[in-house]
């Protein structure tokens, strides 16, 4: 056996316990993504460039300040294309915020006291076992907000813009478990040991399969949001995973994992 392809990525974590402006996420984003050991490339003026692993694969992301509590964030493909560009706004009452960066992904995290939640979060897919190159449209990206700082109407963990053959929309994206649970997440526990169970993130485009997200776990709803499990990814080999919010609370809608040094 070997570790699944899709968690052989670089992962790097940070909580900011009391973020006071957004200049502090980009700040800390900054360090994290340049201090991987294939570390991003900070171009200046709020634009990072992801390692370009090797199959010629990248993209960028540029932040820009609005305000104290307000982030523009827009990622682009390594042909220049925007995947997405919105916005990413900090909790006024200076609540955590969690980063987490990887060779070929970024997730920017606030769950508020408000029961409420505000994230940033894109990359490229993994479509191993067949060639990284098999198709080009491999990016995928949300944010919580556009651009004009308006909620999205649909920000459930998975829906996410990618390409739909004529250009990035948010239609028929989404991420999925391929273990045939998809009316039971409620149920995600292990009939044996009442322990949860760990799922692997499918992403699909018009759904069709479409390759695996890097360093991503499903598990149960019922799971605390900002814990942290080992799991089993191979013999004998674990990996820690943070569990993410997924707020409002919804019964049956599996907690989103991420993978942590």
């Amino acid at each position: 056996m070997a570790v699944p392809h899709q968690f052989t990525d670089e992962a790097a974590h940070s909580r900011l316990a009391a973020c006071t402006d957004v200049s502090e996420i980009e700040t800390e984003f900054a360090a994290l993504a340049t201090g991987l050991t294939d570390p991003w490339t900070d171009s200046g003026g709020g634009v990072y460039v992801s390692p370009v692993d090797a199959d010629g694969r990248w993209f960028d992301l540029t932040f820009a300040r609005q305000s104290a509590t307000n982030m523009d964030v827009k990622m682009r493909t390594s042909a220049g294309t925007t995947v997405l560009q919105g916005r990413f706004q900090k909790p006024a009452t200076n609540d955590p915020v969690d980063i987490f960066v990887g060779n070929h992904y970024y997730d920017i995290e606030a769950w508020l006291t408000t029961s409420s939640s505000e994230r940033a979060e894109g990359g490229i897919v993994d479509l191993y076992p067949e060639s990284q190159t098999y198709y080009d449209q491999y990016y995928y990206c949300i944010t919580h907000r556009t651009t004009l700082d308006a909620a999205r109407a649909n920000v459930a963990r998975g829906y996410v813009f990618a390409w739909d053959g004529a250009a990035y929309t948010q239609d028929n994206h989404w991420w999925g478990c391929p273990e045939g649970r998809a009316t039971t997440y409620d149920t995600m526990l292990s009939a044996a040991t009442g322990l949860p169970l760990f799922f692997h993130v499918y992403h699909s485009v018009q759904n069709a399969f479409a390759g695996r997200v890097y360093n991503y776990l499903w598990a149960t709803p019922e799971l605390t949001p900002w814990a942290t499990f080992s799991v089993p990814v191979d013999n004998g080999v674990n990996y820690n995973f943070m569990v993410v919010p997924r707020v409002p609370y919804s019964s049956g809608v599996p907690r989103a994992m991420i993978r942590v040094p």
